[in-house]
């Protein structure tokens, strides 16, 4: 017992020395071992840094997986419930990170990072017609048209009758893409031998 003490504070001992090798002046040893504030950021900080800044392509940037991913079953259920939450919370962080980045984009005119971020809010949120919107505005103001209307179609699959209710300008934009383009004269198909 006496020999495995002195092992453990050994142990312990090394484990403290490669620590200070890393974080120098950050790590405060005494009667407890404490880490300085500001020594050590997470990419949550820095995530909702980047949106307080007002930058959310830096934010998106920094989204990789899900708040640590895999570590579900390493607690009880009071570990589950706080996990869920703060999942629940940064998804909605990554939704406001995905509105705001693909409408930048659009507004600058990068179509293809516009309809990355438009399509990632997609994923995440399957179900919220303002993503469906958001891609489908992005690919018609690009020029899109075709990739534009399969999109339509697959919101009309998932959310079903849900976008004239929910979303009028998802509606909306369905019932352009069905409709002929207003430059097209039904004359111009016709070949000059049947015109008259």
């Amino acid at each position: 017992p006496v020999l495995d003490g002195l092992r453990r504070r050994q142990s312990l001992r090394q484990a403290l020395s490669e620590l200070r090798g890393v974080l120098a002046a950050g790590l405060v040893a005494a009667e407890a071992v404490e880490l300085s504030p500001g020594v050590v950021t997470t990419d949550v900080e820095e995530f909702a840094r980047d949106l307080e800044r007002g930058e959310p392509e830096a934010a998106l940037r920094r989204w990789e997986s899900d708040f640590l991913a895999g570590l579900d079953d390493i607690g009880g259920e009071a570990w589950r419930e706080w996990l869920d939450g703060e999942r629940a919370r940064l998804q909605r962080r990554l939704v406001l990170a995905l509105d705001q980045g693909s409408a930048a984009a659009a507004a600058g005119g990068r179509w293809p990072d516009a309809r990355h971020h438009a399509d990632r809010w997609r994923d995440v949120d399957p179900h919220d017609p303002r993503a469906w919107t958001r891609s489908i505005e992005i690919r018609l103001d690009a020029g899109w048209r075709d990739d534009a209307a399969d999109l339509a179609a697959a919101a009309r699959d998932v959310l079903g009758d849900a976008p004239s209710v929910a979303d009028p300008e998802l509606a909306g934009l369905q019932a352009r893409l069905v409709r002929r383009p207003d430059h097209l004269d039904p004359r111009s198909l016709l070949t000059p031998e049947f015109v008259g």
